[in-house]
């Protein structure tokens, strides 16, 4: 009963809304069999870790226990209720959609074409954004045709199937353009030479008379050469949408926003510096746009990246505000660990070492590539800091073992953290030349942390 479906949907409520869940409970359910849930649902209130720890006590053959459990149930249906209530009180679209299938099915004709002459309105005055209106659109008007009693021969209803073929042609194309895309994304990542299954031909049908009527045919149409042919000007077509707040769905804008960084990443004939300026300049972009924002956090993996690359253009000032401002936007697991490991960096490219040293030092965190960055930042940071020698030691030596004993890291970089840790105790070494430094970084090659190592070998003497 641990893992009743209750817990997992009632821990992603936020404060106000489980005040909102318990009034809407006490004010809608309050017959004696819907009392005793209310009172269950108190003592999972009154309980720290958000479930009753008395109920998985019980035997279960017990009668209360099976009494415990019926309540769950019917705390769990009020709970969907509330959500789908929820849902539907701030959504216009959704609430008339659902009215109109309650009038059809009540035969009410009159009330029914009033909402959908509304809703027609509401699809004609806003520009679509999002794939899945044209399924609403195509289910108004197939109600309109099937729900009047018109002459189905009747110009009027001609004009009505020339309408249904000319939404489901596009929902198709875009359907064809967007999966089309993420397929072929998925199986260059996986390396899979396997075909392109994706009716070519199908896709390119109808294309300019498509492209004329909606901006979200265009937005696919280049989305889907970005990653198929990696076109540039399908770059600067969404780049430009992008920038001029021109794509309406924050969903759809957080697609583009990801496949144009991954497009601006794997460009190997422009610098690595020009790269992450531009990569940088995206990121910004999300952010003003509140893209990143997924289910009401900020991604770690998003989070880091735009402080490494703020940090390394020295842009200090905005990476701060940054930190300041979105921290608490963090899964509450990571918060802690990601903020401190982000203020590092911070402290780290100010040279701050001592200020970096009290932030990393101590700090745990689960995931493998934060760990190297984490271990080797607090090394580098040793290394630049006085008093630190032994200590610096002591932190390579265990990085070395943590590294090899991490289940789900690549042996490329499981190489590069070993040699990282080697190089760093032989620059310890003050009997080691410049020369015999080269020597080993030669030999070594694959490095983390290659710049910072040649810029401390450079400034070596012979």
């Amino acid at each position: 009963m641990k893992e009743h479906s209750f817990f997992s949907v009632f821990a992603t409520l936020k404060k106000k809304e489980v005040q909102d869940f318990t009034s809407f409970l006490k004010n809608n359910y309050s017959t004696k069999r819907y009392k005793k849930a209310r009172r269950l649902l108190e003592r999972i209130l009154l309980n720290p870790s958000g479930t009753p720890g008395e109920l998985f006590r019980l035997k279960p053959q017990s009668q209360e226990y099976k009494s415990l459990s019926y309540q769950l149930s019917d705390l769990y249906r009020v709970l969907q209720e509330y959500l789908i209530w929820k849902e539907l009180q701030y959504d216009h679209r959704k609430r008339n959609l659902l009215f109109l299938d309650i009038l059809k099915k009540r035969h009410l004709s009159t009330v029914f074409l009033q909402i959908l002459d509304r809703l027609d309105k509401h699809f004609d005055k806003n520009a679509v954004p999002t794939l899945w209106d044209y399924i609403d659109k195509l289910k108004l008007t197939h109600y309109r045709y099937y729900s009047t009693t018109v002459n189905k021969l009747q110009k009027d209803s001609a004009e009505l199937i020339k309408r249904i073929m000319s939404t489901l042609d596009i929902f198709y194309f875009l359907s064809k353009k967007k999966y089309g895309a993420e397929f072929i994304s998925r199986m260059r990542s996986l390396k899979n030479e396997g075909s392109e299954i994706l009716l070519l031909d199908a896709i390119e049908k109808n294309w300019l008379k498509i492209e004329k009527q909606t901006d979200l045919a265009r937005q696919y149409h280049h989305l889907f050469y970005l990653v198929r042919d990696k076109q540039e000007n399908s770059f600067q077509y969404l780049k430009s949408l992008l920038f001029e707040h021109k794509i309406q769905d924050p969903e759809e804008g957080l697609i583009v926003l990801l496949y144009l960084i991954n497009y601006i990443a794997t460009k190997t004939q422009e610098s690595q510096l020009k790269r992450h300026q531009i990569i940088f300049d995206l990121y910004r972009v999300g952010i003003q746009q509140k893209l990143l924002i997924q289910d009401g956090h900020f991604p770690s993996d998003s989070f880091c990246n735009i402080v490494n690359l703020g940090c390394e253009h020295k842009d200090y000032r905005w990476v701060e505000n940054f930190i300041s401002q979105w921290e608490r936007y963090l899964v509450a697991s990571e918060r802690e660990g990601i903020g401190k490991l982000c203020w590092a960096r911070l402290s780290f490219e100010k040279s701050d070492f001592k200020r970096t040293i009290e932030l990393l030092e101590g700090l745990e965190l689960s995931n493998t590539l934060l760990i190297v960055h984490h271990k080797s930042m607090l090394i580098r940071s040793f290394y630049e800091q006085d008093g630190y020698s032994e200590t610096m030691i002591d932190t390579c030596n265990a990085f070395s073992m943590q590294v090899r004993r991490a289940k789900d890291i690549s042996p490329n970089l499981m190489a590069a953290c070993n040699n990282f840790a080697k190089l760093v105790k032989h620059l310890t070494n003050e009997r080691n030349s410049k020369d015999k430094l080269l020597t080993y970084r030669e030999k070594y090659k694959n490095l983390i942390c290659d710049a910072w190592i040649l810029e401390k070998i450079e400034g070596r003497p012979n």
